[in-house]
């Protein structure tokens, strides 16, 4: 039988000792235990995803860029910030008006057209392009509807300064761990490329960038000793205002620290070998080639043997 939240959080609860507190309904159930639970759940399952690299945590994708800048129509300049993913593509939406009265929505309906969309006040405008760019082209719209006004441009948007690119956190992202300006096949090393996390965007210098990056995972997919390191952690942030345990906390905690995470971590390791991050152009160039080819040191941008 598939795990529950009610389940995961009497797992929780039992570890406190006392089967009186368990709970019937996760979302329903009115008793302090349960007000507990929906309480310290999400950010308990956010802080042990966040502490170490789980396997069952990871997920990879195509960044988005952070928003784009439309200009050129009769009423549509803007900022266009990038909301979520659809058919496979970014899609980005904003009330330019901030009164709820002129949305412009920007995306691909999976087939190969790209669609802005601008609401305002009852009337629309459209304009569309065919292309199955991953991003959506910046000029060559052509008027969709009656109503559009002359076709508008677009310009990718960018830091203020120190960065070249500004990309969108995926929404469901937890921790970053690597990124890459290609999605290509590497052989013995990764390339230790420059970015850096602000607020819910990563910044970096390249004009595209795969990420990959630890995020919340379904129940079904929990790993045992990743579900026992939750359940654990959720049972010593219960242990006070549901039972008044002081000590109960403390030695769960330890328990945690001393036992559950350093064999879930080893077991973990187990699983796979990571290619290692090398901080070097020379190492980078000679072995950072495609799995289905390698060139040697004479065919690089860094030159050649003299005597080759």
């Amino acid at each position: 039988m598939a795990l529950t939240q009610t389940d995961i959080c009497n797992m929780a609860l039992s570890r406190i000792g006392n089967e009186g507190v368990q709970i019937t309904d996760f979302d329903t159930d009115t008793g302090k235990s349960a007000r507990q639970c929906r309480l310290h759940y999400q950010p308990t399952l956010d802080e042990i995803v966040r502490v170490h690299t789980w396997n069952c945590s990871k997920s990879r994708i195509k960044l988005s860029v952070q928003s784009v800048i439309i200009s050129g129509t009769s009423y549509s300049d803007g900022t266009i910030e990038f909301l979520s993913f659809s058919n496979g593509f970014p899609k980005f939406q904003t009330d330019l008006s901030g009164t709820g009265n002129q949305f412009v929505t920007i995306s691909n309906d999976g087939a190969g057209t790209w669609t802005i969309r601008d609401t305002d006040i009852g009337t629309f405008d459209t304009w569309t392009i065919a292309s199955t760019s991953y991003q959506p082209p910046l000029t060559g719209w052509s008027i969709g509807s009656e109503q559009a006004s002359p076709a508008p441009t677009l310009v990718v948007s960018e830091p203020d300064f120190g960065w070249g690119y500004e990309f969108a956190l995926p929404t469901d992202c937890i921790r970053p761990l690597f990124l890459s300006p290609t999605d290509e096949l590497k052989r013995r090393t990764k390339t230790n490329s420059e970015w850096t996390v602000e607020g819910r965007t990563i910044l970096s210098n390249y004009s595209t960038a795969f990420l990959l990056y630890i995020a919340v995972p379904d129940i079904d997919n929990m790993d045992s000793l990743f579900l026992r390191a939750f359940y654990t952690l959720l049972a010593a942030k219960l242990a006070i205002p549901v039972s008044g345990y002081n000590n109960r906390e403390r030695e769960l905690l330890e328990e945690l620290d001393a036992i559950i995470m350093p064999e879930a971590r080893r077991v973990n390791s187990f699983e796979g070998y990571e290619t290692p991050i090398v901080d070097s152009e020379w190492f980078d160039a000679t072995y950072s080639t495609s799995t289905n080819y390698r060139a040697d040191f004479a065919s690089t941008d860094f030159g050649s043997f003299p005597w080759a």
